[in-house]
Formats: structure tokens, sequence, C-alpha cells
């Protein structure tokens, strides 16, 4: 299995070093943070492609990390001679994975014996002449010149690799199409041609040229007859194409029920692919990378392909990308990793208890994402403590807390659990609870190794103006008159009564009319502790 991955100046990544689960890898992050670049590295690196073509092919200057392209022009511009940026991909295998022991050698970074495989993208000492020449020249464009540079592919051992090490087999599953031949993108067709024998495939070739072959000295021999005739032809004729794109796995188009398969829905292409990559044996698919599962899948179809990972993972170490918290629930808390800003911290730590992973994977449909994720977040119980929050803190503060990078979450009476995870993502985390007749004491001592002052807090109303949020409302300043008045009660009628029997329906009036209230000392204090650094 793969021990280890790391990256130097490749596109997002100035300097990665991951370390991967052997079984089942979930990564999650923000857009841009470098999930899908992570799938890119591991998959170029074992089969020497990315998009469907070699490395060398696809090649260019947006390879490069963008902060060691702009230090590099900027120290030429001081008139230094700094060296040529550089990219440096690695990937390190455990020594017990099937078919890496003749990649075993020192030709890594670390100048020490493991089995692995190494991408160089570095100046091609051919092209020295014209690097120098294009350095020297007066208002460069801000880019590398990828044409003056070579890719090497070698093993630990310092063999040059030429394509994808047999025994290594790796799926990349995605929803993309874009990198097709007749509207089947390059890794469907390879899952598909693991299929076919080495013997039936040449024995298809062999057929597929003879049957072109045919053609051309059949109908269209009268055809070039007839062009032939013309004065002005030039000696041009018609032949069936027989150069490489036109192999006979690149015009066999695959039928889903008699259906082509780029007429599909795009659910049911990613559900296909994922299927294909699924069942072949380990030893074809070691390594399966999955990029965002959820899209274009119904919530019935994401369950049951969910089902379908989990019953054929075994034996395979599994990279899954998502935006989608049920997910992350269903697959499990355990096997997370959390990219921020390029960078990646896995979440299966202490803080974290087996009954907290174990919760929220049954409780899937929580938005644990947004805790992963969010950088400042508040924890609220119900709708109604929501809404009250959001509209306090933009009357107290003058924006709405999501225009400051506040995630405002409901997670009904699980503060604790949230707790966890804000302490192993080390998030800033403001969670607010009832008191429940209990004094804030009593909660806050519950939780004490969760809490931290001034990144972690509880806050919970004083026990003296009632149990839920209602009553603390009702019972600070004049806010009774306000939301008599609000609620359109008589004289005669309850407020709290009313607010306790229509929780979310008060809340609602009086987020919709924007009222001003004399806010709860407690939101007050959380209000102040999450907007500040």
């Amino acid at each position: 299995m793969i021990a280890r991955v790391k990256a130097t100046n490749y596109r997002c990544f100035k300097s990665l070093d991951f370390s991967p689960n052997p079984d089942l890898n979930i990564v999650v992050g923000d857009n841009e943070a470098g999930k899908s670049t992570l799938l890119e590295v591991i998959s170029l690196l074992i089969s020497g492609r990315v998009r469907g073509r070699r490395a060398s092919e696809d090649l260019n200057p947006y390879w490069f990390n963008h902060d060691a392209v702009k230090a590099f022009f900027e120290a030429l511009d001081r008139k230094q001679s700094p060296d040529w940026p550089e990219i440096d991909l690695e990937i390190f295998f455990e020594d017990e994975t099937p078919g890496v022991g003749r990649l075993r050698g020192v030709w890594n970074s670390e100048a020490k014996e493991y089995p692995g495989l190494r991408l160089q993208v570095q100046p091609d000492p051919e092209h020295s002449a014209e690097l120098d020449a294009y350095s020297s020249e007066e208002d460069l464009p801000r880019l590398i010149p990828s044409d003056l540079y070579m890719v090497t592919w070698k093993d630990f051992a310092g063999e040059i690799i030429l394509r994808q090490p047999r025994g290594l087999g790796i799926a990349l599953v995605n929803s993309n199409t874009t990198w097709s031949y007749s509207g089947v993108d390059y890794k469907l067709r390879q899952l598909i041609r693991d299929f076919v024998s080495p013997q039936e495939s040449a024995k298809i070739a062999l057929d597929h040229r003879k049957a072109k072959a045919e053609i051309t000295s059949g109908i269209l021999r009268e055809v070039n007859e007839r062009i032939g005739k013309e004065d002005s032809s030039f000696g041009v004729s018609l032949q069936m194409d027989q150069s490489a794109s036109t192999n006979w796995d690149a015009v066999v188009a695959p039928h889903i029920e008699e259906t082509p398969f780029s007429m599909l829905g795009q659910g049911r292409q990613v559900s296909t692919k994922i299927a294909l990559a699924m069942s072949r044996t380990p030893e074809q698919s070691q390594f399966v990378l999955i990029e965002e599962p959820e899209n274009h899948l119904s919530h019935t179809q994401l369950q049951r392909m969910l089902q379908q990972v989990n019953s054929l993972a075994h034996g395979r170490q599994l990279f899954v990308t998502t935006h989608s918290s049920f997910v992350l629930n269903r697959l499990g808390l355990k096997s997370l990793h959390l990219m921020y800003k390029s960078e990646i911290a896995q979440l299966d730590t202490p803080d974290i208890t087996n009954d907290t992973k174990e919760y929220f994977q049954k409780q899937s449909g929580y938005d644990t994402l947004r805790l992963a994720i969010g950088s400042k977040v508040v924890i609220v119980e119900g709708p109604s403590d929501e809404m009250i929050f959001n509209l306090a803190y933009k009357i107290i503060k003058g924006v709405e807390p999501r225009d400051n990078a506040i995630d405002v979450i409901t997670l009904g009476i699980r503060g604790k659990r949230a707790l966890e995870l804000g302490k192993a993502l080390n998030r800033k985390m403001a969670v607010l609870r009832d008191n429940d007749g209990k004094e804030p004491s009593y909660w806050k001592d519950a939780a004490a190794d969760l809490l931290e002052t001034g990144k972690r807090e509880y806050f919970i109303g004083d026990v003296d103006l009632g149990r839920t949020l209602e009553y603390q409302v009702v019972n600070t300043g004049d806010n009774e008159a306000k939301l008599r008045k609000i609620l359109g009660l008589g004289a005669e009628d309850s407020v709290v009564e009313t607010m306790v029997g229509g929780k979310t329906e008060w809340a609602w009036r009086v987020a919709d009319k924007e009222v001003t209230l004399s806010w709860p000392q407690y939101f007050i204090d959380a209000i102040e502790f999450i907007h500040g650094d």
C-alpha cells in the first residue's frame, strides 16, 4: 500500500508530505484546497499520465507552483541568478505491497532504501543556452518555459519507467467526461480494457485492421478510381485510418442496456465507473481514487454506491474526496483527512472518541463537513437559536456571521461531540446551549477537557432567567412588551408559553422583521468571543 506521498512545487502544493491510511482515506476541504490535485499526484506517479495524457505531453507552465514561480521572477527582477523552479513528486510503498520489490532503492529525497516511484520536472540540459537567453530578456511573461524542460519518471532504484509498473493497478473515477474518445473518458477505457486478455486484445486488433483494410480495398477502391480520373486530384486517395488514434479500444463504445455510455445521465456514468473500478480484483485496482462520488447522484443512488464501496473495499487502498457530510459520515470520521490551504491533517486522534465517530456515522444526516471545514464555528441547539443568534450578530456587528467567515450550525444537544471535533481540528468554536435548570458551571465542568479559553468555549444562560432560550429572551430587558406586540398577543396571553409552544414561529417573526431586542448576556458574550481574532 501507499505509505507516503510527497510533492514539491506542483500546482497548489509548495511542499506536501502526506501519510495515508492503509485502507480508507476521505479527503475533505474547501474549494481549491488541493483535494483533486492530491489524487492527480497519486495517479500521475503510478500511471505516468494526467488527464489521460502522458506527463511529457501534458506538461505546461501551470504545473509549477504559483509561489515558486513568483519568487523566481522576483529574484530575476533583482538581477539575481536564481535556480529555475523544479517539480519533484514521490510515492513510497509499504514493503509488502505486491509488485514493488523491483522498485526499491535510494533514489529518493530521503536517500534511504524504500520501494517507490519518483517523477521530476527539470530544465533540460540540452536547452540550457535557450534558458539563459530567455532569463536575460526584459519584460518576461511570468510563465515557466515548460517546452525547455524535461520529465523524468524513475523508480527508487534509479531505473527509467516507461509505463505503469506491472502489478500496481490504479483506478481514478470522477464525473469528468471531457478527456474522451467517442464520449468515453480514458480512465473508463482503461477499466474496460482490463477485462480483455492480451490474447483477445491481439485478436480484436488484427480483425479490426483487416476490416479497415477490406473497406479500403473494397468500396473505397471504386471511389479512389473516380478521384484518380480527375486531373486536379494530385494523387489524393481515401483510406481507412490505421493510426493509433483509431485502435480498436478507441472506437469500441461501451453500452449500458443497449444505450451508449456517452448518452447516459451523468449520475449513471459515475456509478457505472465506480462499479467497474470496485468489481475488479484487488490486484487490478489496488488503489482506487474516487473524486466527489456524490456528484450527479440522487440520495438513493448515493446510498447504494456507498454500500458497494464499503462491501468491495477490502484489500484495496481507497482515496475519496467529497463535499458531502453524508459520504463523510457513512464512510467514517476515523478515515478523515482535512485539506486546508494545500496542507493536510488527519482527524484520527485521541481527541475524538470512538463513540463520537460511530455516532456521526449512524446519524449521517448531520453536517459534519461544515464542522471540519469551518475556521470559526458557532454551535446552537435548534433553528430558533440559529435565527436569533444570526440576527443578534447582524445587529451588533452590522454584518451577517457568514460575512466574517463564521458558520452557525444547528446540532441539537450534540455540542460536546462538536467540541471533540473542534479540539482535534484546533478550530475556534462557540457552543451555546440551554441551561436546563442547571448552573452553567455544571455543563462547563462536564466538558472541561475539551474547552480552552479563547479557543473553544461554552456559553450558557443564567439559571435565574429560565431553562431555555425562550425564557432567557422574555426575561431580558423590556423584551416581553416587544414580543407581545410582534406576536399579536393580548394582555391575558402568556408570551413565554406561546414562544415555547411555537419555537420556530416566534424566532422566524423576530428575524423576519429584524427586531432589535435586549439580547441575553450569553449571546452577547458568544458574539464577542467568536468575532475576535
